[in-house]
């Protein structure tokens, strides 16, 4: 009985391997070449876009918020080093004073690096509405070019080989259309 249970396994595992080396089969023989593509870092690894963001980090208040931001990291540090050094010497008051300045300048360093942020999604948006017309036209051409198949996002992959990825030609046709 015992053996009639693990042939009943051993054949339907049998049958699926092979149901599955059909379909892996098929899917090749019909899709053809597969390629992945990031098309966020596509967009912003142009010259273009390099150039927009050399000239947000040349912008006064931009500069401004970003040199800012380094101070509060660097006093945050020092703060923290202080305060594992000295620390266990100090009173109770001490202690809170010195949290108290530790929990302002964190709250600082928050709203700076929001405003960094938001600086750089703004221009990041800017980049993705001016150049994804053109990279539909770019991607279309290449798979004429390459007899691509498919494009899938690199995103939505588990496991690729890195010739796979075609970001970086991509990235080159997009350089010189601008």
């Amino acid at each position: 009985m015992l053996y009639l249970i693990n042939f009943g396994v051993s054949q339907l595992l049998y049958k699926y391997l092979i149901a599955t080396a059909l379909l892996l089969v098929s899917f090749e023989s019909i899709a053809g070449k597969i390629v992945t593509f990031d098309a966020q870092q596509a967009l912003l690894r142009t010259k273009v876009a390099q150039k927009k963001f050399e000239r947000l980090r040349a912008k006064p208040e931009f500069a401004k918020i970003m040199k800012n931001a380094e101070e509060l990291q660097a006093s945050l540090k020092k703060l923290d080093k202080t305060g594992i050094e000295k620390g266990m010497t100090w009173t109770d008051q001490e202690r809170v004073e010195h949290r108290k300045k530790m929990e302002f300048i964190q709250a600082d360093l928050k709203l700076a690096g929001q405003k960094i942020q938001s600086e750089q999604s703004a221009l990041m948006n800017t980049i993705m509405t001016e150049l994804e017309p053109k990279l539909g036209k770019v991607l279309s051409d290449y798979m004429e070019q390459q007899d691509i198949d498919i494009i899938l996002r690199k995103e939505a992959i588990f496991i690729s080989k890195p010739v796979a990825d075609i970001t970086e030609d991509i990235i080159k046709e997009l350089d010189k259309l601008n």
